[in-house]
């Protein structure tokens, strides 16, 4: 968009105003469906480690519970074995909540890299040729 509207005069001096916006409008549909797929892709992963962590804890409860009426451990045992499953997804939790700003990072280092590796469509003139002031 911003390109288009830099080049607004030279879009409207060669009446290409209908190619711009078909351009545009493409370019913008692309962007929406990537969108949606990153967002669908993204939304994902934490209901899983969350699942993974409740299905954890309920195998935890379900033998420590029968451990407890054994009398085989203490309830503060079972206690603190829950609390260290739940410290032990928390790194995991944070890493997917994570990964969606990691991968929007690399998608604009990406951008960045296409901008710098884009070749120059105007040369300047060789010195022979060019017009300086003496």
């Amino acid at each position: 968009m911003q390109e288009d509207l830099a080049g607004i005069k030279v879009t409207q001096a060669y009446a290409q105003e209908h190619e711009t916006e078909k351009k545009f409008l493409k370019s913008q549909d692309e962007n929406v469906k990537a969108t949606i797929r990153a967002i669908l892709i993204g939304s994902s992963y934490t209901p899983f480690v969350i699942g993974l962590r409740l299905v954890g804890t309920m195998i935890i409860l379900f033998y420590g519970v029968a451990a407890v009426l054994n009398g085989t451990i203490l309830i503060g045992i079972l206690v603190a074995f829950i609390e260290y499953q739940f410290s032990y997804f928390m790194p995991l939790v944070d890493l997917v909540s994570m990964y969606d700003q990691y991968q929007s990072a690399m998608s604009a280092i990406e951008r960045m890299f296409d901008v710098i590796d884009t070749k120059v469509e105007v040369l300047d003139a060789t010195p022979e040729r060019s017009i300086a002031l003496r």
